[in-house]
């Protein structure tokens, strides 16, 4: 599982070097910090953040409002604005799909909090119909991203979910069907009680008396409750013989 990558946007050395100290004490993944809107764009096209904190009153190029308004005609990346003050700016950055302010200075749990209000924010204005890349899971005192295309599975354990990814497991405190709620990515359908499984990753499908999904090695059986038309959810082509 991925720590989140946050860029922040400093043209301020020393609280650029404070801030990305901070988020690695937090348990993030802070990227190279950039001081100038044209490195900003760079990293954006190159390593995608989960979040970005943004300057506003930046030196050169364009200012953080400006360059935010690039950022999100290609890129929908949660942007927290750092101010000195935010009130004079809350016209200016309205159009910018920003997610909060972080006032300077500020401590480290108002850093964490902006974060993870921001994580939540984009999460809440998702549509049930978006496809989105990413879910987010709280690991500790941080959240972390899990890519669906990653996903295998999911398996209910009790008041918890275990993730199982190409690159291994993972236990996630969250309750299957509160899980089950957040997810909005079609490619991710409960098949059963206990299972949520990725479509893109199951390699054959057993239609008998007691239908079943394969993914890997693991064989999942397939409720009627949760699966009505097997055929329509996998666009199955029955052929006669």
């Amino acid at each position: 599982m991925a720590k989140l990558k946050i860029l922040v946007v400093e043209d301020d050395h020393f609280l650029a070097e404070e801030l990305v100290a901070d988020l690695e004490g937090l348990g993030y993944n802070p990227l190279p910090y950039q001081t100038e809107s044209s490195g900003a764009n760079v990293v954006v096209k190159t390593n995608t953040p989960d979040v970005i904190l943004m300057d506003i009153e930046l030196g050169d190029g364009f200012n953080g409002i400006e360059l935010a308004m690039v950022i999100n005609v290609n890129y929908k990346i949660p942007i927290i604005y750092l101010t000195a003050t935010s009130s004079k700016y809350l016209q200016s950055v309205s159009k910018t799909g920003y997610a909060g302010f972080l006032t300077k200075p500020y401590t480290k749990e108002q850093l964490q909090a902006s974060i993870e209000l921001a994580i939540l924010t984009q999460l809440d204005t998702a549509t049930s119909n978006s496809q989105i890349k990413k879910i987010y899971v709280k690991q500790q005192d941080s959240y972390q991203a899990l890519v669906i295309d990653e996903i295998q599975y999911i398996e209910a354990q009790g008041w918890e979910s275990k993730f199982y990814t190409n690159s291994g497991e993972k236990l996630v405190k969250v309750t299957f069907a509160n899980l089950e709620k957040q997810i909005k990515n079609s490619m991710l359908v409960r098949v059963q009680h206990s299972f949520i499984i990725n479509m893109d990753k199951v390699v054959e499908i057993g239609l008998g008396n007691k239908p079943f999904i394969k993914i890997g090695d693991k064989d999942i059986n397939i409720s009627h409750k949760y699966v009505p038309d097997i055929d329509e959810l996998f666009n199955i082509i029955r052929t006669k013989i």
